[in-house]
């Protein structure tokens, strides 16, 4: 999309996905699998499996462990993450952007495929509530990502119309999610080796860097 065209549309919200777009947060997820799995004797995910689990939400992958006991793997799951959070961090550039982005008044939301549960650790581990107005995980709607439904609830929260509306996000849960919600869609490409999965879902933008969200938006 031209960024003329974007600019007379006067973007009022930027949604974001969380894990592995505004947290470099792959390393914890996959320890914290890996452990869990060695400790209830299951085999390691497959790189197919691995591969079809990025972007899905946490109970999800949790049910190919063992679909009776997703509860409770939840719990251990997020003692794990806590474990190894020490291994996570912002990517650089993303508080510069999201501070750019709430000094011009643009509202900010988050919509992850984490559980509840995960996501309120994850905001007392990061301070970003001062800049991020809106949560929404995976347990708050029926049908998390990639149906639209939590970006849709994201919008209504903020009363902002779709097509006001950026949705940044590194899976292809992400970029189906946007496609189907009618917002504008922006692949995070900086955490990615590989983004031809998101690439062959044609999204409107590409970002190679969280601060080209900031320099597209703002005058």
């Amino acid at each position: 999309m031209d960024d003329k065209v974007l600019r007379k549309r006067k973007i009022k919200a930027v949604i974001f996905d969380l894990d592995g777009t505004l947290i470099a947060s792959k390393e914890i997820i996959r320890l914290a699998l890996e452990t869990l799995l060695q400790k209830h004797n299951r085999e390691a995910f497959s790189d197919e499996i691995n591969q079809s689990i990025r972007g899905m939400p946490t109970r999800q992958v949790l049910a190919y462990i063992d679909p009776e006991q997703v509860d409770s793997l939840l719990l251990e799951v997020v003692e794990l993450e806590n474990y190894y959070r020490h291994r996570s961090n912002l990517y650089p550039g993303t508080l510069e952007t999201l501070r750019a982005l709430d000094n011009a008044q643009i509202q900010l939301a988050v919509v992850t495929s984490q559980a509840a549960l995960e996501l309120e650790h994850v905001r007392a581990y990061f301070p970003l509530d001062d800049l991020i107005q809106v949560w929404v995980s995976a347990d708050d709607t029926l049908h998390p990502k990639p149906h639209p439904e939590s970006l849709e609830k994201a919008m209504g929260i903020m009363k902002v119309a779709k097509e006001q509306t950026l949705f940044v996000g590194d899976s292809h849960y992400d970029i189906l999610a946007g496609k189907r919600s009618g917002v504008l869609s922006g692949a995070a490409l900086w955490g990615r080796n590989d983004a031809h999965d998101l690439l062959a879902l044609d999204p409107d933008f590409l970002f190679n860097d969280p601060v080209e969200i900031k320099e597209l938006c703002l005058p």
